[in-house]
């Protein structure tokens, strides 16, 4: 069966995509806070998600915010495996460098990427590493 009902399990299936709000995430890098209103932002990847969920992207918040779930996770449930819901992205751009909060070591730097899409689809978020490497294709879905 590739499409189905799972109300109960907090999955929603929107016609092909079924989606899944995670509630556990990891801290992938943080920006630089100045002044005494916690400006800066801190990047987070959710985990422990069900298996057949890929990530649509990564969350962040304010440093002076609480962590909120609201990012999704997807499965495809079009059973098209040429023109499915979700397809992994072709290639990445760097859009974006920084320090982070700690100036002596270069692990602390943070690096923001734009992925590039297949025809036809979409980007939702972006993904953020700490280092300058290129993440794996597939580590993002497109939809």
């Amino acid at each position: 069966m590739c499409a189905g009902g799972a109300f109960g399990k907090g999955n929603i299936d929107l016609g092909g995509l079924e989606v899944y709000e995670p509630s556990h995430f990891v801290k992938i890098w943080d920006t630089i806070t100045s002044g005494s209103d916690g400006l800066g932002a801190t990047f987070y990847e959710p985990y422990a998600f069900p298996p057949e969920f890929k990530l649509l992207g990564h969350y962040c918040k304010p440093n002076a915010k609480p962590l909120l779930s609201s990012v999704l996770v997807a499965k495809d449930t079009t059973c098209d495996p040429n023109h499915g819901a979700l397809k992994s992205s072709i290639d990445y751009t760097l859009i974006s460098t920084g320090k982070g909060f700690n100036f002596d070591q270069h692990d602390d730097d943070g690096y923001i990427w734009l992925l590039i899409v297949p025809t036809d689809y979409n980007v939702v978020s972006h993904i953020v590493t700490k280092t300058p490497q290129k993440p794996s294709l597939g580590k993002i879905m497109c939809v």
